[in-house]
């Protein structure tokens, strides 16, 4: 599966999300390159909670182990959550 994601080409946004943080993270002034990663590192609730909104919408869940064990499963690299939602909020919903 990672030959099949290196090989994809990249949306240009993406690329030049990428090329900056690398150039920055890479420069010669630390300090530059940790302002990078802290800016990268400081959108990490903002996207947990986006993921999080997404998990009570599109499947009902409001007990809050179950959604952070779903975030942190994936988050982790450990693969796909599993959840079963109900069906006529899943297959109402244009992904």
């Amino acid at each position: 599966m990672y030959e099949e994601v290196k090989n994809k080409i990249a949306m240009k946004e993406t690329s030049d999300l990428v090329d900056t943080f690398m150039s920055l993270s890479r420069s010669e002034k630390y300090h530059i390159g940790l302002a990078a990663l802290y800016c990268y590192e400081s959108m990490q609730p903002e996207i947990s909670e986006t993921k999080k909104d997404g998990l009570q919408k599109f499947y009902n869940i409001e007990d809050e182990n179950t959604l952070k064990a779903a975030i942190a499963f994936k988050s982790n690299g450990l693969g796909t959550p599993v959840l079963i939602g109900k069906k006529e909020i899943v297959f109402s919903t244009t992904l």
